[in-house]
């Protein structure tokens, strides 16, 4: 019998583990079930379902242990054969561990009363070995071919309803992303109407004739649609990871749709390169300042004036949105629409920064940090 120094903390095993859920969760009669039936066919004092961490052995399910040790569910590793079936990635076959030099002095010997073991590996659906299934004698037995068979059978089992947990788990991941853009997308088409509202009597007020408001008008409205294609991908749950663009770019591309001759619109910053990610991320939160900007901020007056500034260090950007002459804002808002938290989520979520909102009179002024590193392209 070889069995190699046990080292289970790697750390895509341990991520795995940690994401079914499984860990420190109750008794079910779903795991119990086989854990009975493995006792009583291979009539043994006791059976476990356990899932091994870096630290201790967690019993989902046991039969058999001690009373303290069963109301606590688990052990220290140093009472856990289990750990060598994680390890070795292979059942573990054991007659009398007082007579293998890897497991004499094993605790689980003198503490649990555990002299003979046949264990056998459990998986989760991506193929990270979990813990073991495993049948205890409290003296020595000689296991079978056919008996690890029948074990690995019933573990085979238990790996059926982890896969069916993880489908359900991925189901309701699912359906909570279909939700989550369908109420961006109920938000974006309501927010269209409005914008394509404001830039035609915006367009209407200052064209001297109808020829003149048709032809800018429809420039507008492509480039409102150009603007709309940089956030796409972010709206369809699907960032490119490849192609990104200048942040540059980026921001005139998206306020090009605002621009006339009565509002002063300031653009200022270095050309920096962004990532697929990055690219989408931004533009998304450009777009939605833009909109509220549109509706309710600087850009839904004549006498409106924005400035969008941004500095580089070697560790984060800057971006700074200002908004000013706009309508009058008493006070700042007591609640976040969903607008407001689709920035602040975005920002903190998709590109680790913050966002700082100081609501002026006059304006709103937004301030965003973002670490370089999640931005930049590399090369």
């Amino acid at each position: 019998m070889t069995i190699n120094n046990v080292n289970v903390s790697d750390a895509d095993r341990l991520a795995a583990l940690h994401g079914t859920g499984l860990l420190d969760s109750p008794s079910e009669e779903v795991f119990d079930r086989p854990v009975r039936i493995a006792s009583h066919i291979f009539g043994t004092p006791i059976a476990l379902l356990s899932f091994v961490d870096e630290r201790r052995q967690f019993f989902k399910s046991q039969l058999g242990l001690p009373a303290d040790v069963a109301q606590a569910r688990e052990t220290p590793l140093s009472h856990s054969f289990c750990q060598h079936v994680v390890e070795n990635k292979e059942p573990l076959v054991v007659t009398d561990a007082r007579e293998v030099d890897e497991l004499r002095d094993n605790k689980a010997i003198s503490d649990l009363d555990v002299i003979s073991y046949l264990g056998v590996p459990v998986k989760e659906p991506g193929g990270e070995i979990l813990g073991s299934f495993c049948v205890i004698e409290n003296q020595p037995r000689k296991w079978t071919d056919a008996e690890l068979e029948i074990l690995e059978d019933l573990a085979k089992g238990i790996e059926t309803e982890l896969e069916l947990r993880a489908q359900l788990q991925r189901a309701a991941a699912a359906e909570a992303q279909t939700k989550l853009l369908t109420q961006e997308l109920n938000h974006r088409v309501k927010n269209l109407f409005t914008v394509v509202s404001g830039i035609a009597s915006m367009t209407l007020r200052t064209a001297e004739t109808v020829k003149d408001a048709r032809k800018t008008l429809v420039e507008r409205i492509q480039a409102l649609a150009n603007a709309h294609a940089l956030i796409q991908p972010a709206l369809s749950g699907n960032p490119s990871q490849d192609k990104g663009a200048t942040l540059d770019v980026l921001v005139t591309n998206i306020i090009k749709p605002y621009l006339n001759d009565g509002l002063n619109i300031r653009i200022q910053g270095p050309s920096f390169g962004l990532t697929g990610t990055a690219t989408t991320a931004m533009a998304l939160v450009i777009h939605e300042l833009a909109t509220n900007a549109a509706k309710y901020g600087a850009l839904s007056v004549d006498a409106g004036s924005l400035n969008i500034e941004w500095s580089l260090t070697d560790d984060e950007l800057m971006l700074i949105w200002h908004e000013q002459n706009g309508p009058t804002i008493a006070q700042a808002p007591t609640s976040s629409g969903f607008g407001s938290t689709l920035i602040t989520s975005t920002i903190h979520q998709d590109l680790g920064g913050t966002c700082d909102k100081l609501w002026d009179a006059d304006g709103l002024k937004c301030t965003v940090t973002v670490p370089r590193d999640r931005l930049a392209q590399q090369g």
